[in-house]
Formats: C-alpha cells, structure tokens, sequence
C-alpha cells in the first residue's frame, strides 16, 4: 500500500506539533482532516490553514474515534495532543491532577485503538501515537504523566499483536520524543520547571541538547513514516539528529 495522497485526521492540530503536521501533509498533498479540542483553537486555526477540515471534538471521550473514523474514513490517524500536566511534586497533587494525562493521552490511544480494531472495514489503516521521552526516563515533576506516555507506547505494540493475529492490514507506530520539543507549550512548562531545581535557566536547561528538536521536525518525521511505511517495527524515537526505530 502506498500513503501517498491519503486522508490523514490530526488529533491535537490547533497547536505545536499537531500544528505543524497539519502544514506539512497539506504541503505533502494529504487531505488534512485537523481536530482540535476547543471551537475557539479550531476557528482560529482555519484562518491560517483553509485548506484543512477542521473539527471541534474531545478525541478522547468514547465515541468519538468511530464517529470520525466512519465519517471521513482517514488512512493515517496521528494522535500529537495531550493534556497539560500540572508541574508539581506528585505529593503536591490531588489525584485528579496526577492522573489527568492517564484519563487524556492513554485513553485517547486507548479509545481510537480499539475502534481501528473493531472498524467494520478491510481498508489499510496507520495509527502513529506521540509518546514522551519522559516514558524513557521519568518525569517526577509532572505526575502520572510518565507512566501515562509509557503505556501509550505499550498500547502499540499491543494492538499490533491484536492486529496482526486477526490479520488485519492494520500498522501501529509509537514515536517517542527522546527531547523536549521547542516552542511547545510542555517544553516551555518542563524546561522552567526543571532548571529551577537545578539552579539553571531554561535556555540553559534546553541547550544539554546540541540538536533543536522542533515541531517541524516531528511533522516531517511523520510524512516520512507514511511515505516510507514501514513494515517491521513499533516503537520509534525522534531527536534533533533524526528518526530511528527501537523494536
């Protein structure tokens, strides 16, 4: 199967990342279909990218990824949003706090899984969910939000095994970020964070990484991996030096 010229849905499309995905398929000549949580971010978005279709949806709410899926039947789905966690000592938190990404982020990949395996249609399908480096390595200013990307990436390889023994043409990728992305709204929250705590500044903080990682250059990772399709592997990692496959 070839991804070129496909119809790709783009959950978290109004911001960072998502943002820049929408500009990079459209540039691809994918037919964009751009989802974003609130109506105002999606209004705001469509005056700067009209060529896109733009959808006002909670992608995690249940329900929802077959509404999509059947409405605008998508070839690629990317799951880039993802709440944002509150920054605190864990003991600092209530449990709604620390389990806020576990309800948004997991649930997201969990939701939109299950109904690419439940879908009553043979038609090839890739799901490519952005995990953190913090499921590598921890995060203990931000919660649950380590084990919650973690679990993301073991979504993957679970619904690929589930995929594949039913025989269905279906792919599931987990690209994890090994740094924090700049000019996101995470990096700028983490980076001020963790340089406090460690009596730096936040430039200071980001400059550990000699190679920027960008927002645009996740969103060319991702064109590639739709053009190139990989047939082996599930879990990817994304740097400033490039895209390289784990398992």
């Amino acid at each position: 199967m070839s991804y070129k010229s496909r119809t790709v849905l783009i959950i978290g499309a109004t911001r960072g990342t998502g943002a820049a995905m929408v500009k990079n398929m459209l540039a691809a000549n994918h037919r964009v279909i751009a989802v974003g949580r609130t109506q105002a971010s999606v209004e705001a978005s469509e005056l700067a990218e009209p060529k896109a279709i733009w959808i006002s949806a909670d992608s995690s709410h249940e329900g929802v990824a077959e509404q999509l899926l059947g409405q605008y039947e998508p070839d690629v789905v990317v799951l880039v949003g993802g709440a944002q966690p509150t920054v605190a000592p864990f003991q600092n938190m209530s449990w709604l706090q620390f389990s806020q990404t576990w309800e948004n982020d997991t649930k997201m990949s969990f939701e939109w899984s299950k109904a690419l395996l439940h879908a009553a249609t043979d038609k090839p399908r890739l799901l490519i969910s952005f995990s953190s480096g913090a499921s590598l390595n921890g995060s203990p200013l931000s919660g649950g939000y380590a084990g919650a990307k973690r679990m993301q990436t073991f979504l993957a390889g679970y619904a690929q095994r589930e995929a594949n023994l039913m025989q269905r043409n279906l792919r599931f990728l987990s690209v994890i970020p090994t740094q924090l992305i700049e000019g996101t709204a995470i990096a700028s929250q983490a980076s001020q964070a963790y340089a406090q705590a460690s009596g730096k500044t936040a430039d200071q903080f980001m400059s550990q990484w000699p190679q920027p990682l960008t927002p645009e250059r996740c969103a060319q990772a991702v064109v590639e991996l739709i053009q190139e399709q990989p047939k082996e592997g599930v879990v990817f990692t994304i740097s400033g030096s490039g895209l390289a496959q784990v398992a």
